[in-house]
């Protein structure tokens, strides 16, 4: 038998059980078996573009050729006005994407990584109203090896079919305090024709079959049949005994891949996620400075007779060595060495190099000292801080100068001006009084050279959130493009990402990280998902609890067995909120406040219960800056390369500029991010701590402790909460037959129910309905009363 008898027998026998009901009522549960018929498409089929392929830069498709690489591309036209898939099968020498033309949309891009000299198929989502797709191969042993297969989908209803059909159970929960959506877990058991059918499938090609199962509910008062998922069968399930088929459907809805892919990292171009405008960084004010250690050994003199018949007026460097040189790597580099002690007779002179810092341009230094100098001399000694000290000008212009017999403490912070090709030298003038001498330098603490730097502004590419988010969804889906992502932002800035690699100009600058990455700082920034079909939708999480919208009503008829009990997983005694500390390597980084702030709620218990809400993206604007100092260093690496920022930013015309709206102020240096201040994170999770306490203690942090914001000094106090999302209770009961599930646009909404002649209100986290038998199901909902 073919596979078109067993569907025509199903069919006749569908009609003929129909009209043997007529007109009793239907089944509650329908369920429609959905087979695919591959129309195939082979490279002659499609119209040749030429020979390259398509890559994304700014979000835009941009053609590329390579002599090296022998790919072709050519557009299919398709013309499909329902949703589908199709399987691509072909060879890839180079990572590129896809296009899907969509009539009334934008066209929507499909990454495709490279598979080199192998074969292989990649399932694509076909949205509905597809007008073609655009597709590239390479030439492999010759031949393209190309194929488009194209399902095209045939419904065939096997409800009499199905033996436990009764037994189908929805849910609307959460995940955590994510929104609500709706879940379904359905083991199907598949008897007589529609048996047979699935029978001869799975004998034909066995685990690379593919069929779907619909599911539809019947209306209550009539025999009309609402949609309400689908269910892609998974033939490793297969089961077939005692003439009956057992199989589960696969994990392949939205919720299940984010379940199984959540931790896995991937690496996606940035020019493949980037924003099409770029950001216009003004750079930090901060201080550059050159670092020196001294050597804290005696220095003698230059007289190999300890009694020479005199000794002459002589002259010494002091030892300083140059530590560390932190500047930008665009800013002016000043000429930084260091200076060795030597003794020479007065009337040598000095030599042009004798000096331990040189201006290569108009600058304004601060110099900071603290150390001693001892002799056992007992006559004075003079030491001088001079300004272009050279061999014609044996004083040079003397800045600062110290007298003393025996020893000086040295701790002095000295303003100076210099120009270009200016020179310091710090030095020692003896006159001639003792024919042996020596000298040295102990209890050494600093010797510092600070002056502002003077970097240029850079524009640089910043990454979508919602294309990232896009683009997650698309890898743990194996590239399908059957899943989207959308970001209903409701922010006074324009929330962006930025990776290491790009700030320091990487050619080919990668984004490293998961889709559990996206979701914990999405979650810290106050914002949470739901599920709608194929689509994940982010709000701000207080919207998926909406006071203002009623989802169902019970009366006290309606339910039974109400217990009323504490949820403890709210009680949190204590807060972690904000950034992980980062150790910088150069001396300005102390002044970054945005790294972890700790709290005190009210609540306390035996055991200690703490709100880790520690982003895994990055928002010091310290460490952006820093980063740009080793710009076009590619020699080097940096541990910072991979992580991801978060930058607050607005629109000027074409590009992206800093939002200033919360300026950081730390030790006279202006900070940026202050919106994503730790302190203002707790404004955005106000309502979630406010589940447990009304007020919450500031213990601590591990940045900076001194900055403000616009002036204000408000980051480390205690924090009022206002806003409570609902109360640490739960509302346990049954729930009778005749009460459907609300709807998912208004599932977010409060549940009313009397109870003793009392309303009592809370939000959904996990109620269920069986259509196909009429018994009472638990629901549970957070307490608002």
């Amino acid at each position: 038998m073919s596979i078109n008898t067993y569907i025509d027998k199903i069919i006749k026998e569908n009609s003929q059980y129909i009209k043997s009901c007529m007109p009793v009522v239907l089944p509650r549960i329908k369920y429609d078996l959905v087979l695919f018929n591959d129309d195939i498409l082979y490279w002659d089929n499609g119209i040749l573009i030429g020979g390259g392929y398509y890559v994304l830069v700014d979000g835009e498709p941009i053609f590329t050729t390579y002599q090296d690489s022998p790919m072709y591309t050519s557009k299919f036209y398709i013309n499909t006005d329902i949703e589908t898939t199709c399987t691509y099968t072909g060879s890839l020498t180079r990572d590129c994407i896809f296009i899907i033309e969509i009539d009334g949309e934008d066209d929507k891009y499909i990454s495709i990584n490279k598979t080199n000299d192998i074969i292989e198929e990649v399932k694509i989502y076909i949205p509905a109203n597809t007008i073609s797709i655009t597709c590239t191969t390479s030439i492999v042993d010759g031949s393209n090896n190309f194929a488009l297969k194209v399902s095209k989908e045939e419904y065939i209803d096997i409800t009499r079919y199905s033996s436990n059909w009764e037994n189908v159970e929805f849910a609307i929960e959460r995940d955590g305090l994510s929104g609500s959506y709706l879940d379904l877990t359905t083991p199907i058991e598949i008897i007589g024709q529609a048996g047979s059918l699935i029978r001869y499938m799975f004998n034909d090609k066995d685990l690379y079959c593919r069929a779907s199962i619909n599911i539809y509910k019947r209306k209550i008062y009539n025999n009309i049949y609402d949609f309400i998922r689908r269910i892609d069968l998974d033939f490793q399930t297969y089961i077939d005994k005692d003439n009956k088929i057992s199989i589960s459907g696969t994990k392949d809805t939205l919720q299940e891949f984010i379940k199984s892919g959540r931790n896995t990292k991937f690496d996606i171009p940035v020019d493949e996620i980037a924003d099409k405008k770029k950001w216009r960084y003004n750079r930090i004010d901060l201080l550059s400075s050159s670092n020196y250690t001294a050597l804290q050994q005696e220095t003698y003199g230059a007289s190999s007779d300890p009694n020479p018949p005199y000794a002459p007026p002589s002259v010494s460097l002091i030892s300083l060595s140059m530590d560390k040189y932190e500047t930008s790597s665009d800013a002016i580099q000043h000429d930084s060495q260091g200076q060795s002690a030597f003794f020479r007779e007065h009337q040598q002179y000095f030599d042009d190099n004798d000096y331990l810092f040189k201006a290569k341009g108009n600058v304004d230094i601060q110099i900071n000292m603290s150390f001693t100098v001892y002799t056992n001399k007992t006559e004075g000694l003079i030491i001088r801080l001079s300004k272009n000290l050279k061999s014609n000008l044996p004083n040079g212009i003397v800045i600062k100068s110290w007298d003393f017999n025996n020893e000086v403490v040295i701790d002095e912070s000295i303003n100076i001006s210099l120009v270009e090709n200016d020179t310091l030298t710090l030095w020692i003038y003896s006159p001639f009084t003792e024919s042996w001498q020596y000298f040295g330098v102990k209890d050494f603490k600093k010797f510092t050279i600070r002056w502002k730097t003077q970097s240029s502004p850079i524009d640089m590419k910043v990454i979508n959130p919602q294309s990232l988010l896009q683009s997650l969804l698309d890898k743990i889906s194996n590239g399908s493009g059957r899943f989207k992502g959308e970001i209903q932002w409701d922010e006074s800035f324009k929330p962006m990402l930025i990776v290491g690699e790009t700030i320091r100009n990487f050619p080919e600058a990668t984004y490293h990280g998961s889709l559990k990455d996206f979701i914990d700082w999405m979650d810290i920034m106050g914002y949470t998902y739901s599920f709608i079909n194929n689509k994940m939708i982010y709000k701000k999480r207080d919207e998926y609890y909406n006071v203002d919208e009623i989802a169902i009503e019970l009366s006290e008829s309606e339910i039974s067995d109400m217990s009323i009990s504490a949820d403890g997983e709210s009680a949190y005694t204590s807060i972690e909120i904000g950034y992980k500390r980062q150790d910088y390597d150069q001396s300005n980084g102390y002044l970054e406040p945005n790294f972890t702030f700790s709290y005190m709620t009210n609540y306390t218990n035996q055991g200690e219960n703490i709100l880790s809400l520690i982003s895994p993206y990055r928002a010091d604007s310290l460490g952006i800056e820093l980063l740009c100092w080793k710009r076009n260093e590619f020699t080097t690496d940096d541990k910072s390369d991979t992580n991801v920022f978060i930058v607050e930013l607005i629109e000027d015309e074409d590009i992206y500029i800093l939002n200033n709206e919360n300026e950081i102020i730390s030790d006279n240096v202006k900070l940026f991010n202050g919106s994503l201040n730790p302190y203002f994170l707790v404004k955005r999770n106000e309502s979630k701590i406010g589940i447990i306490s009304k007020k919450i203690r500031f213990t601590g942090t591990d940045g900076f402790r001194k900055s403000t914001i616009n002036g204000q000094d408000i980051l480390y106090n205690d924090i009022s909460i206002s806003k409570q999302m609902f109360k640490p209770k739960l509302y346990t009961f049954n729930v009778g037959t005749n009460k459907d599930l609300p709807t998912q646009n208004i599932s977010d909404g409060i549940v009313n129910i009397i109870y003793k002649d009392s309303i009592k209100r809370g939000f959904i986290k996990t109620i269920k309905k069986n259509y196909g038998k009429n018994k009472p199901i638990e629901w549970v909902l957070y307490g608002i009363d």
